[in-house]
């Protein structure tokens, strides 16, 4: 019965699937088969039989001499009655049979052991052939339907679990060293590490299926015959319970390889920036409470992860990764204060923290410093201020009072463009920095500046939260347009833990160089201040 199974289900399939493949069909067969046992299969199982037993029935009155009991005949007959009945089951689904004589010549028995032809003979036999071919044309073929129908059920249960996160990753050999990622509801942070690492080096685990997610599923997930695993979900608040993680299996092959070493790395990252792309959520005070991912889920994830290793692992090293905003207070109930860093450290939550304000307040400056100021020694205010003027063209005032404090210590008076018309008469030669909801609407805004020619592409700066859309920016323009990206920044951090982790460096010796170092990004490309090379 399986075997019938088993060949209705690989006529679906396509040859030279590769091993991922061959594990994806091979679960929607199990599936198929868990589905078929209950009801379709016992109903199929109970047709064949009945068919079969009717065919024993009309061979048994071909026999001639019934009552006569030899040895040699009664083997005969038994054998000549189970051919006959097994010969005619597939027939039956055409109403048709395989006359008696033909199963005796086959098989080599005597014909003396048919009775002859007669009227009665032929009455009955055609009334066994009607039942059999009313089990066998409607019954057995509906039954046939049913069970492709549910394997192809199976293979759409198969993608949808896909889809919803809840299928366990295959354990194959070609997706080795992989970061686990808990990336709350939606990160751009992680859906550009997919993009440039690809699905075998980083699986997340999400909050949810959202439509983002789900493009992100379609855009790596299936890419050969079948669908590919490549998040986990686990709902929100349900990061500590074992049963969001039933199913869940790390392979041993994941383990990070350190560098000249035989010991094993289990690498694990949080990121608790927030749900959007908008920049001025970083940089609000209540940043922590608006994370999707907070402190205590991202915790709880990183525990439950350790304990999902495959058992045959190797012994290995645990290495934690948070991106947090690491000033953040975190209050008692008694009322004592501390910063997130300082909780998260004394009680070993994690090993590694990446502070998620400090690189890109760095990035910023870093390219302001690099302007031609030059060219506004000459305006009016510039000598009796002595501070370097930096417009800001935000629709968020938490984002503009922000980025307003923090570069005043280095000298930056921000300002937006009505004030800078008011002081400066242009501001052409006035560094001018972007940041709006959206990243498309910084494009937007950026693009608009240019074509009115309130500024120039090497005095612009998009500051946004993803990747989408910024190569468009400097198609038409004489030099490449700046942009700073905080996916794109916190992208490369990670993956500078990720160098230095496998090259042997300590937890504090990587704190200290993600503390001290920063990472910046100019024309839409890397540029790595004093990490190692990747």
């Amino acid at each position: 019965m399986f075997l019938m199974m088993q060949s209705v289900f690989n006529s679906l399939k396509i040859n030279n699937t590769t091993t991922e493949d061959s594990i994806a069909r091979n679960r929607i067969f199990n599936d198929a088969v868990n589905r078929l046992v209950i009801g379709p299969v016992h109903t199929f199982a109970f047709t064949c039989s009945s068919v079969f037993g009717l065919g024993c029935i009309e061979g048994w009155l071909h026999l001639a001499n019934k009552d006569k009991k030899t040895t040699t005949s009664g083997l005969q007959r038994t054998i000549f009655v189970a051919r006959y009945a097994l010969a005619n089951m597939i027939p039956s689904v055409v109403w048709d049979r395989i006359p008696a004589t033909t199963i005796t010549s086959a098989l080599g028995l005597p014909s003396k052991l048919l009775c002859s032809e007669s009227p009665r003979l032929e009455w009955r036999r055609k009334r066994l052939q009607a039942l059999r071919g009313t089990l066998a044309g409607t019954a057995i073929l509906s039954q046939l339907i049913v069970i492709v129908q549910v394997t192809e059920k199976s293979k759409e249960a198969f993608s949808d679990r896909i889809f919803q996160g809840r299928e366990p990753p295959f354990n194959v050999a070609s997706q080795k060293e992989v970061v686990i990622r808990l990336a709350g509801k939606t990160s751009d942070t992680t859906s550009l590490s997919m993009e440039r690492w690809g699905r075998r080096n980083i699986f997340p685990v999400f909050e949810c299926s959202s439509q983002e997610i789900q493009r992100l599923v379609q855009r790596h997930g299936f890419l050969g015959n079948y669908g590919f695993p490549v998040f986990w979900r686990v709902g929100d608040g349900r990061y500590g319970d074992p049963d969001s993680w039933r199913g869940m299996k790390i392979p041993k092959q994941w383990l990070l390889n350190k560098t000249n070493s035989s010991e094993k790395i289990l690498l694990l990252e949080a990121d608790s920036v927030g749900p959007d792309d908008s920049i001025s959520s970083i940089f609000s005070s209540n940043m922590a409470t608006n994370a999707d991912l907070d402190l205590y889920e991202a915790t709880q994830g990183f525990y439950q992860l350790e304990r999902l290793v495959e058992e045959d692992a190797p012994p290995h090293e645990v290495l934690k990764v948070l991106l947090v905003d690491s000033q953040a207070i975190v209050k008692s109930g008694g009322g004592h204060t501390q910063s997130v860093q300082k909780y998260v450290m004394s009680l070993g939550l994690a090993d590694i923290i990446i502070d998620a304000r400090d690189p890109l307040l760095f990035a910023i400056k870093e390219w302001l410093d690099q302007r031609p100021w030059d060219r506004l020694k000459t305006k009016r205010l510039w000598g009796r201020k002595k501070r370097r003027p930096v417009i800001v063209d935000s629709s968020s005032s938490t984002f503009f009072t922000s980025i307003k404090a923090s570069l005043a210590p280095f000298g930056y008076d921000v300002m937006d463009i009505a004030d800078a018309e008011r002081m400066y008469g242009s501001p052409k030669d006035i560094p001018i920095l972007v940041n709006e909801d959206t990243s498309l609407a910084t494009i937007h805004t950026v693009r608009k500046l240019l074509e009115r020619k309130i500024t120039i592409s090497d005095n612009v700066c998009a500051f946004c939260g993803e990747k989408l859309g910024l190569v468009e920016l400097d198609s038409g323009q004489e030099s490449p347009i700046v942009t700073i990206c905080s996916s794109d920044v916190y992208d490369g951090l990670f993956r500078i833990v990720r160098s230095l982790a496998v090259q042997g460096y300590s937890k504090v010796e990587i704190q200290d160089q993600v503390d001290t170092h920063k990472f910046v990004v100019r024309n839409s490309a890397e540029k790595q201040l004093g990490f190692p090379t990747l």
